[in-house]
């Protein structure tokens, strides 16, 4: 299963699920297309049923309560219910939520490369380790990087001298 497709569509569930009090399950809130792409088609009837019923465990062990200032009608209660949902789910998976314009506000972690951990992995001067998810084309040890938010989680590495941008994932 591809975890790519099946993030966004539990966003979806979660936000479905703060709007009814019932999860109708995950084939009746996705498309057939959506169903094939996410690699839920390859699932048995059973294990699609295991993981309807985590997803209704998880709601029912950790409700959303959405009442802000005492006025449960209100955008603002609303809108941190959805966030506390989606924390919920994408917190079950090791993730973390941040809101679309988030990442823009994220600070840029300036550092220095140490060394090279493996072909396309380096070690910073602040002991974390990176990884780029394309190849790496330049010498970084003892160089000066950058890197900046993106959306969705991702980040693009900033080599001292260069004007390209590399995804990379933080591995450390």
């Amino acid at each position: 299963m591809k975890l790519a497709y099946v993030i966004p569509f539990l966003a979806l569930l979660t936000v479905n699920m703060y709007s009814q009090n019932t999860f109708p399950g995950l084939k009746s809130i996705m498309s057939e297309e959506e169903w094939k792409n996410s690699g839920l088609d390859k699932l048995s009837t059973e294990q699609i049923w295991i993981i309807n019923n985590a997803i209704i465990n998880n709601q029912i062990q950790h409700p959303v309560h959405t009442e802000a200032a005492g006025n449960n009608n209100t955008d603002a209660a609303k809108q941190s219910g959805t966030s506390a949902a989606l924390s919920n789910i994408f917190s079950t998976f090791g993730l973390r939520v941040v809101p679309k314009s988030d990442w823009q506000s994220q600070p840029a972690l300036k550092a220095k490369v140490i060394s090279w951990v493996s072909a396309n992995q380096f070690l910073l001067d602040n002991q974390q380790v990176w990884e780029g998810t394309e190849s790496i084309p330049y010498e970084l040890e003892n160089k000066n990087i950058e890197i900046q938010a993106r959306p969705l989680g991702n980040f693009a590495l900033i080599v001292e001298g260069t004007n390209t941008t590399i995804r990379v994932i933080r591995i450390r």
